[in-house]
């Protein structure tokens, strides 16, 4: 029985490899479809030596320097495949697919939460907004913060358990973005106007005109170093909080700060971040999945590697089969 170390790095392994897989399917599509995209060559060169460098590392220093080692696959992992998630986004977007707004928001309804709601109680209380805001952004540098310590500390299975789950979300998020794009609850509830004035400037509209600007072209270059995310359903920041909270749980000094400043986060997805309550739900639903069945995966996975590799290769049947 593989370990749990074993287990979750494998499943880290293969959620990268299938976003970067999904990366190169859709940049297929897009020529296929008629669209042009192409890449911004001092930039891509540059981060493709980042990328070497560290990769590199990660090989020749496992039994060297382990500690060293773990730093740079989580860096390849964490920074790798947001690179890949957001180039996939952002060509995801110009394809223009109907969005589903009108569905997200009767979901809400349904729900008998929406987004109106949230950020009308938040601008109610005194410097929340601002502090949203703050923790919304910050979140990001948090979790490649968590990847660092978790290596630094040598915590080798919490390490891998946080990126197969950071590979796992962004690839569906990314992924659901093509099929299934929207806009926000600012933008289709009119929500700027209203509440514009009480929330810090760019809240829940930010990344708007990113995404009109990509679904508007035929003809996008792309710079690795001024991604964008373009992902409204599901949340990948509820994703992203859940997964760094979950990272600390076993430690003593930092498990209840975590829980507390990701519980902001996941607050703070509504009126920073413009999402739907639903954008919220699903985000949630995208982790916990992987979280359950994550090891399960990779030992299946693992298993069926293993009858393949056990497979006798044509040359080797011919070899035995008699004159």
């Amino acid at each position: 029985m593989p370990s749990t170390i074993r287990l979750q790095a494998v499943s880290a392994a293969v959620w990268l490899g299938l976003l970067v897989g999904s990366l190169i399917v859709v940049l297929m599509a897009a020529s296929l479809a008629g669209l042009q995209v192409s890449f911004d060559l001092p930039p891509t060169a540059e981060v493709l030596g980042v990328l070497g460098v560290f990769a590199l590392l990660a090989w020749r220093a496992t039994n060297v320097l382990p500690r060293v080692a773990l730093v740079a696959a989580s860096f390849l992992v964490l920074w790798g495949g947001g690179l890949a998630g957001g180039i996939l986004c952002m060509v995801a977007a110009m394809f223009r697919f109907p969005l589903i707004d009108p569905w997200l928001a009767a979901a809400d309804v349904w729900l008998g939460l929406t987004t109106v709601d949230v950020v009308r109680w938040v601008v109610t209380i005194p410097f929340a907004a601002q502090l949203l805001h703050s923790i919304y952004f910050l979140s990001v540098i948090l979790l490649f913060l968590t990847g660092l310590a978790l290596a630094c500390l040598g915590r080798a299975e919490r390490l891998w358990e946080f990126c197969a789950a950071y590979g796992f979300c962004l690839l569906v998020a990314t992924l659901c973005s093509l099929p299934i794009p929207a806009a926000g609850a600012f933008e289709y509830l009119r929500l700027e106007p209203v509440f514009g004035a009480q929330l810090p400037p760019g809240s829940g509209i930010y990344w708007l005109e990113a995404l009109h600007s990509v679904r508007n072209s035929s003809n996008l270059v792309i710079n690795p170093l001024g991604l964008r995310g373009l992902v409204a359903f599901p949340s990948f920041h509820t994703s992203m909080a859940l997964m760094t909270a979950a990272a600390w749980r076993d430690d003593r000094y930092l498990r209840w700060p975590m829980f507390l400043w990701n519980a902001l986060v996941l607050v703070s997805t509504m009126p920073i971040g413009g999402h739907y309550i639903v954008d919220v739900i699903a985000g949630a639903l995208t982790w916990l999945v992987i979280f359950r069945y994550g090891p399960r995966w990779a030992g299946a996975f693992l298993r069926l590697w293993t009858r393949i590799a056990a497979m006798p290769k044509p040359e080797a049947a011919h070899a035995r089969s008699p004159a």
